[in-house]
């Protein structure tokens, strides 16, 4: 699966079961409805929901019968998909002459479908692998963080990445981005910090973590009280089979 939630906690509904309802419900009489207005339908009627909205997203793409990254990506998901995907945002449901059609076959794929597009797929992919790493080995990030919260909702101002605490006690925000991160990734954390400062967290501090930065974002990030900048590398290690 996945969505994560907060650790040790197990929802009464799974992203896929939640997505499904939602997409049935806006999807009626051949509608074509938004990823946006899917995550809107579950947050109304869920809002003890714990999963993040990059989990919904990558379950409509991984639920669109013509996404053709779909049956690779995503394949648990690919063996229930019952949408089609008409655009980089947009879905409908898939027709009962549709769903036995392959990811390649006789489905119009709108051109709006870029590779630009099936790239952030995989971004959201990848910040959730490294949120699920980095929360199990926080030392990694700095010696002695602990766990306190995963994608804590701030209403009106997002969900963090991963809430810690360090040594001292101090609250650590810790911000994820697949790739390369500009300027708005820190405002993005910086707004996280206010936040939580407005409402009795004290001494919080924040980390922004990304494989590199545009020179706006090392600016900005100068000009912003505890914040630091960290890279992150994936290294990738192949072992042979002694017995091959």
């Amino acid at each position: 699966m996945f969505g994560a939630g907060l650790p040790g906690r197990r929802y009464r509904k799974s992203v896929y079961e939640l997505v499904r309802e939602a997409a049935l419900s806006l999807g009626r009489g051949g509608r074509v409805f938004s990823d946006a207005e899917v995550i809107r339908y579950i947050r109304v009627k869920y809002p003890d929901c714990p999963y993040s909205d990059n989990s919904f997203k990558m379950h409509l793409l991984g639920l669109s019968i013509n996404n053709r990254h779909a049956p690779t990506r995503w394949p648990s998901l690919y063996k229930r998909a019952f949408l089609i995907q008409v655009s980089s945002n947009k879905f409908r449901l898939a027709k009962p002459e549709e769903s036995s059609m392959e990811s390649s076959e006789g489905v119009e794929v709108s051109e709006d479908i870029t590779p630009e597009f099936e790239e952030v797929g995989y971004s959201l992919s990848l910040e959730r692998d490294l949120e699920d790493y980095l929360s199990r080995n926080l030392d990694v990030v700095e010696e002695g963080l602990r766990l306190v919260e995963r994608q804590k909702e701030l209403p009106g101002v997002g969900r963090l990445d991963i809430l810690a605490r360090d040594r001292s006690g101090n609250f650590v925000v810790i911000e994820l981005k697949a790739g390369q991160a500009d300027e708005r990734a820190v405002g993005q954390l910086q707004a996280y910090m206010e936040y939580l400062r407005e409402h009795g967290y004290r001494n919080v501090r924040g980390i922004l973590i990304a494989a590199s930065y545009t020179p706006k974002a090392v600016y900005a990030a100068k000009a912003v009280k505890d914040i630091r900048l960290a890279r992150y590398e994936v290294q990738f290690k192949i072992e042979y089979l002694k017995d091959q």
